[in-house]
């Protein structure tokens, strides 16, 4: 077909074009105009001669290639159709940016920007949000209405972590949530339990009156807290509701039952009752208690209560006494708890007792030389001190004593009891405990298991204190055995010993090994516990006999049984031996007794053991062989030879006594001569001897 330049003519009719040549098409370069279908082998433009409308055909290529394409001038495609009917676009918009109508979507819409669609969306297919950033995701939002809402915004549904979120845009962002990982799979989870949600309603428990009141429809209602005569204040915060009680300032009428507190005090002129608590209310003087409350009357005719501790008759407070000099005391202002009676039957009164002096002011004067006793006593409800001969109206009751005097002239010697009314109970354990802890009721037998060594101690009851406890067998091979003694002077104990020592005493210091043939006196103690345990004191000495032994006292004693244990009984064994002589503390009294026998004393000096021999005090004195000073006396006999180197004789000797021959001392020549008791005979003696006798008269019998 021939060529044909055609230069902006019209043409009218049909044309049937091969191929365009040319330059320009509608002003337009022609070297503007690219095939876009590289894979296509018959591309083409064509209008439809009825409708008119431009069509782009594919040509052989895929229809998800591009029929229609945009570039912007870098050459980036910003749009395009596709083949298949895809249509893409960055933005879409009607001139004015809004869609006024609908928009029908068949396939997928990819909005990658802001759509505004003045119309309805209608999607045939799923409408998908993928926005997603750290913990938000997909995100839709629904405008807020223009009436009658208090919402700050709109509201906003989207997914958060695990959940998907209702709320308000805005304000404080209200709402509510869904978590998800809290559901049942294959989506099972009825929000609604149900459908149609619980029936609920409400209830009173326990005896009381109840606050609830009703159910209205949805509607759960409850009382209203209100104080009639505002005696009661309520108060609530976000959690609690608080209830006081207004102290009245006027109580008027009526009665007050149980336990009744006025925090702020209590003023009346009169209080009618008979009694309070078991207190009677006529109280006339000084301060009341019933033991565990203080009624004390005021100045101006109030009454202050008061709790206290249990009181018994005696003094309660006050300083001591001083003396005047004179062979007078002055006595305290003193607090004192008396009965009304003799018999300590409640009520018990506690008063208040001015000082003075005795001799002075209705005391009687303490008496020269003499014991006074000085009371203090009820005296009919105005307690006074008095002063008497004797204790006969201490009575512990109506009557206590304060203290008792002994007058010398100027001189007093005084006794006091202390303030006994306050804690007496206390005071009395106390004086148990450090004066006498232990206390022995029953059982608790010491004994040792014949052959065997094993120490035993049957059950039993102690006290200790006030404290009565049951005390079970123990003994030395099945329970815990505790054996005491010195190392190096520090007390020490083992627990694998277990049976009775037989083979060492304790001198203070260290044990020592016991000799053969002695005896050895062990000391056992129990603790007033519960934990199966003896304790065994090594012997303090070594003894000649078993009546030794027994003379031995309880030696000094750790602080490990001293502190809370006490001592079952003894037991003297031979060195050596596992049976011997055991001696309960709860039946034999440890103390120092007679020797029956007197070879068994120590420290005996002369003899030997079996030959300890006794004089008269007269043979001891004229024993020849411990007369020292040899000097004689009458009656003395010496059975054997006398020898001397001297003789003296110092007096004459008198005819009294039938001695056939008598020792005298010549006058001249100072001899020592045998002389005849005849000799002697008659009133005068002869003038050549000087008779003398050692100590008036020694007469010595001599065996011829």
């Amino acid at each position: 077909m021939p060529t044909k330049n055609i230069n902006a003519e019209k043409i009218q009719g049909n044309l049937s074009i091969t191929s365009v040549s040319a330059t320009t098409y509608y002003n337009l370069p022609t070297s503007t105009f690219q095939q876009v279908y590289t894979a296509s082998t018959e591309p083409r433009i064509t209008t439809d001669g009825t409708l008119g409308p431009l069509r782009v055909r594919n040509g052989s290529g895929s229809d998800t290639n591009l029929n229609f394409a945009v570039e912007n001038n870098t050459g980036d495609v910003t749009g395009y159709w596709k083949g298949n009917g895809d249509l893409f676009v960055n933005n879409l918009t009607s001139s004015s940016s809004i869609i006024n109508g609908n928009l029908t979507v068949t396939g997928n819409t990819n909005i990658s920007g802001s759509t505004t669609v003045g119309g309805d969306v209608l999607a045939l297919g799923y409408l998908r949000s993928y926005n997603s950033s750290g913990d938000e995701g997909g995100e839709i939002f629904l405008n807020k209405a223009q009436t009658n809402t208090t919402l700050s915004g709109g509201v906003t549904i989207d997914v958060y972590q695990n959940k998907i979120r209702f709320f308000e845009q805005g304000g404080d962002a209200r709402g509510a949530f869904i978590d998800l990982t809290a559901c049942i799979g294959g989506a099972g989870t009825n929000l609604l339990s149900g459908g149609g949600g619980e029936i609920n309603t409400a209830s009173n428990l326990g005896s009381g009156t109840g606050l609830f009141a009703q159910k209205s429809s949805a509607d759960l209602q409850f009382k209203s807290l209100t104080s009639t005569g505002g005696t009661v204040t309520i108060s609530n915060n976000s959690t609690t509701v608080n209830l006081e009680v207004v102290p009245a300032s006027n109580f008027t009428g009526g009665t007050v039952t149980g336990a009744t507190s006025f925090t702020n005090g209590l003023s009346a002129t009169t209080i009618s009752a008979t009694t309070y608590l078991g207190i009677p209310t006529s109280l006339t003087g000084g301060t009341y208690s019933n033991g565990s409350l203080l009624f004390t009357n005021n100045t101006g005719g109030t009454v202050t209560i008061n709790t206290s501790t249990t009181y018994a008759a005696g003094v309660i407070s006050g300083s001591t006494y001083t003396s005047t000099g004179t062979g007078q005391v002055n006595l305290p202002a003193i607090k004192v708890a008396l009965y009304d009676n003799a018999n300590n039957i409640e009520p018990i009164l506690v008063y208040d007792v001015a000082s003075g002096t005795t001799g002075t002011g209705g005391i009687p004067a303490l008496v020269d030389q003499d014991t006074n006793y000085i009371l203090v006593e009820y005296n009919g409800g105005t307690p006074r001190y008095y002063v008497y001969d004797n204790d006969g109206l201490v009575d512990d009751s109506s009557a206590v004593l304060f203290m008792v005097v002994y007058r010398t002239g100027n001189f007093v010697h005084t006794l006091e009891f202390g303030n006994q009314g306050a804690g007496l109970a206390n005071k009395l354990n106390d004086r148990f405990i450090m004066t006498d802890r232990f206390g022995y009721e029953s059982g608790l037998a010491l004994s040792l298991s014949a052959d065997t060594g094993i120490v035993m101690c049957s059950a039993g009851v102690a006290w200790n204190g006030p404290n009565r406890q049951s005390l079970t067998a123990v003994n030395s091979s099945g329970d815990t055995f505790f054996k005491n003694y010195h190392s190096g002077g520090i007390w020490t104990y083992t627990t694998t010993g277990k049976t009775v020592n037989n083979t060492y005493y304790d001198d203070g210091t260290d044990i020592v090994a016991a000799t053969a043939g002695k005896y050895l006196t062990n000391w056992y103690f129990i603790g007033q516990e519960t934990n199966g345990h003896l304790y065994e004191v090594f012997s303090p000495n070594q003894y000649d006999s078993v009546a030794l032994a027994q003379l031995s006292l309880e030696p000094s004693l750790p602080e490990l049984i001293t502190s809370h244990a006490f001592l079952v009984g003894r037991i003297i064994v031979g060195v050596g031996a596992t049976t011997g002589l055991t001696e309960g503390a709860f039946v034999n009294t440890f103390q120092s007794t007679n020797v029956t026998s007197h070879n068994d004393l120590v420290g005996i000096q002369g003899g030997t053991a079996g030959q300890y021999y006794h004089l008269t005090s007269n043979q001891y004195n004229n024993l020849a062989l411990t007369n020292t000073n040899n000097y004689f006396s009458v009656g003395q006999t010496i059975n054997g030879n006398l020898s001397a180197n001297t003789f003296t004789i110092t007096s004459t000797p008198v005819n009294t006594n039938d001695n056939t021959q008598i020792l005298t001392r010549n006058s001249v020549t100072g001899d020592i001569e045998y002389v005849d008791v005849s000799v002697l005979t008659g009133s005068t003696a002869p003038s050549s001897f000087n008779y003398g006798l050692v100590n008036a008269m020694i007469n010595f019998n001599f065996l011829t």
